[in-house]
């Protein structure tokens, strides 16, 4: 499912605009980065999962069209752990 499936399929579930469910689940992803990345928080929603962050460390990569080597540099992440009692 693209993102624009997501949204047709929250609008009409939800009875509201493509604007609006689109406004909305733009604002929850926000919600999200900013809580786990920025702040450092823990998302959990039950029967569903828990967002948190992650730190990568830096490393070695290589750019798959040329085969040459680069530098990557550490980075925060989220992360996404599902329930196990997930209803999927």
């Amino acid at each position: 499912m693209k993102k624009i499936d997501l949204i047709k399929t929250a609008a009409q579930k939800a009875g509201i605009t493509q604007k609006q469910a689109q406004e909305c689940i733009e604002a929850a992803l926000d919600t999200i980065k900013e809580a786990v990345v920025v702040n450092n928080d823990r998302i959990t929603l039950p029967s569903f999962g828990t967002f948190s962050s992650a730190e990568r460390s830096a490393r070695t990569g290589h750019n798959p069209a040329t085969g040459e080597k680069i530098e990557l540099p550490a980075c925060k992440m989220v992360k996404f752990k599902s329930s196990k009692d997930a209803w999927f």
